[in-house]
């Protein structure tokens, strides 16, 4: 009976509901919402063995159908409807369809959902099969058009998964499998699009990310299948070739030129350094696994130009330890072109923020996936080059040297600091190239969790400014945005503005129910530092409607100029600083948010000192290979 459904009971703890606050009522409204997730997580197993279904039909040709009705219907349709966008896939691969039509997706049709027989009518018209599989929304388990469309399904021997909040239903008894999250009765009684609503939501999107992600969709956790049907896509691709690839703006954009805006194909031409008909052939031998691809190819070139009994001393490796994260590269030389073999990360790297035994065990995680990355036993490098936060002074640099010779990471062994990477890395256009001779040096800007200005004039001093550390300074950092935007959402709570922008939108960032929350949030992470470092892109979302906000970004933006022209300053031979300089940017922040690099730019010209050129470098770990491949083979620069 309806009534003894859970989804239909009446919610104990909103009995009194219509005599609450609008403040009570979020409050109430959120806490009833916290037991999603782990409601959610009860039915892992069956979504993940959902999951693989999936996948596997996928691989063999079939498709993927949602059939619901109301708001299970609506969310159905809304996830396949964004797989097209997401992961490149045809509109036919994964299909939604909801009872009374499109139409019913803003109207809702009378008697739809009631209809046994039409959901079987309408899978028909989309060619449903037994190599299909149908994934059935209903919320109370009962729904008639649902379960129709169900024992349709089975009849032709397709593999069928019901979904639905409650625990027995009559769809246990249509369906191969049922994933049943309860979330218990809804604040408003039997309002489904709630709590079962959201739930409904968190599982389909498990489902299609993760049959995406098995196929070979992702690379880590980049979209490497994306189709970029608007500016901003257009630019998440660039973004997603050059740090994949290692390389500069330019050069992915012209990869993908190349190769039909197909990010993986770019990709795999890049890397491999083949056409693109020669990266799609590649892709489709490793059954579209790009990181597959990449190790297959890259280890055969390796492999083909390395005698056996030297080839451990032949490969080099880099790793850049930031404050957020430690990447390890790991490559190998063959006819004077560099080939990446393995990438592999970690925590922190940072030697200041999370001391030497934490930094160096990340340095040790990530050396250890980079050569599982590329299928290799672990062995000692020919030369290695650690680029690591907090490591820009001599006994610093001896102390990480004693643990790299402690654990036999390399035969040769060269520690620097992250920005002097940067500047390796960068990848300047050929006429720069030749310019910078007579310019006074090249300039590399670090804001990612923390922030540096570090320098290297055309004479071989260097000099630096700023990177003193969270605690004193790091002045227009990731930190120090997220820093502002709490003070300013705390401020806002104690002048009773709970409407406050910044307010609402950290509380939902850091997925507290209210201000007092927030005191628990900061101080009990376990990595606070980063925890408030990422909230940072919030900053550059509220900017527009907020004022305070937009004065913090403008602060950070100067901030920032002053670090490079100090540096500029230090560098010139005269203090007009009138010759000229190459800018290198690197960090989360600069990567993600070209917005704040154009107001840095514009602070830089107020100030008279424009950079000659300007660099973005998203993957520094790609300098710090350079280095050691130009340490092995005795070069100024690889």
């Amino acid at each position: 009976m309806l009534h003894n459904l859970t989804t239909e009971q009446r919610n104990h703890r909103s009995m009194e509901i219509d005599t609450l606050s609008a403040i009570e009522l979020v409050e109430l409204i959120n806490s009833e919402d916290a037991g999603i997730a782990p409601a959610v997580a009860q039915q892992s197993a069956n979504i993940a063995w959902a999951i693989q279904r999936i996948a596997d039909c996928f691989r063999s040709g079939g498709r993927l159908f949602y059939l619901g009705a109301g708001t299970s219907g609506r969310l159905g349709v809304l996830d396949a409807s964004e797989c097209p966008p997401t992961f490149n896939t045809p509109p036919e691969m994964v299909v939604g369809i909801i009872a009374g039509g499109d139409g019913a997706l803003r109207r809702a049709v009378e008697g739809a959902e009631d209809d046994l027989e039409q959901a079987g009518v309408d899978l028909q018209q989309h060619h449903f099969s037994a190599a299909d599989i149908l994934v059935g929304i209903a919320s109370s388990g009962r729904t008639p058009y649902v379960l129709g469309g169900l024992r349709y399904a089975r009849s032709i021997g397709a593999t069928t998964v019901g979904l639905t909040c409650n625990e027995q239903s009559e769809m246990h008894s249509e369906c191969d499998l049922v994933i049943a999250p309860v979330v218990g009765p809804e604040v408003v009684s039997g309002s489904t699009r709630m709590k079962a609503g959201t739930a409904t939501k968190l599982v389909l999107n498990m489902l299609t990310t993760g049959a995406m992600i098995l196929i070979g969709k992702t690379y880590g956790n980049l979209m490497v299948d994306l189709r970029a049907s608007n500016m901003k896509l257009k630019a998440r691709s660039v973004r997603i070739v050059s740090e994949i690839a290692g390389l500069s703006s330019d050069a992915a954009q012209r990869y993908l030129a190349m190769c039909a805006g197909e990010v993986k194909t770019a990709i795999v031409a890049a890397v491999n350094q083949v056409d693109a008909v020669a990266a799609r052939q590649q892709l489709q031998v490793a059954g579209g696994q790009l990181r597959n691809a990449i190790v297959l190819q890259s280890g055969r070139q390796a492999a083909s130009a390395q005698p056996a009994e030297c080839s451990d001393a032949a490969l080099v490796l880099g790793v850049d330890g930031g404050g957020s994260k430690t990447v390890a590269w790991l490559g190998s030389v063959a006819e004077d072109e560099l080939i990446i073999l393995g990438r592999g990360q970690a925590g922190s790297g940072n030697l200041r923020s999370v001391g030497y035994e934490s930094a160096f065990s990340s340095v040790d995680r990530a050396v250890a996936a980079a050569f599982a990355d590329a299928g290799m036993p672990r062995s000692r490098v020919g030369s290695a080059c650690l680029c690591l936060a907090g490591a820009g002074r001599v006994e610093e640099q001896q102390r990480v040297m004693q643990w790299a010779q402690s654990c036999n990471l390399a035969r040769l062994c060269r520690v620097i600091g992250d920005s002097e990477a940067i500047l390796a890395g960068a990848e300047w256009p050929a006429q720069t190239e030749t310019a910078a001779a007579n310019l006074m040096g090249r300039i590399a800007l670090v804001c990612g969790t923390g922030s540096i200005a570090w320098g290297q004039a055309a004479d071989g001093r260097t000099a630096r400014s700023g990177g003193w550390g969270y605690m004193i300074d790091d002045l227009g950092s990731g930190f120090w945005l997220g820093q502002q935007l709490l003070q300013q959402a705390v401020q806002a709570a104690d002048e009773c503005r709970h409407d406050a922008p910044v307010l609402t939108a950290v509380l939902r960032a850091a997925n507290c129910s209210s201000p007092s929350d927030l005191v628990e949030w900061a101080y009990a992470a376990s990595s606070p530092r980063q925890q408030i470092a990422a909230l940072s892109p919030l900053a550059f979302e509220l900017a527009n409607d907020c004022p305070a906000v937009a004065q913090t970004i403008e602060h950070g933006a100067e901030s920032l100029a002053r670090l490079v022209a100090t540096v500029a300053e230090q560098m010139a031979k005269n203090p007009t600083v009138d010759s000229g300089y190459l800018l290198a940017l690197a960090g989360g922040v600069l990567c993600q948010q070209p917005d704040y690099v154009d107001r840095i730019l514009a602070c830089l010209h107020q100030r008279a000192c424009p950079p000659t050129s300007v660099c973005l470098v998203p993957n520094p770990v790609f300098g710090a290979v350079r280095q050691a491949a130009a340490q092995l083979y005795n070069k100024t620069r690889f």
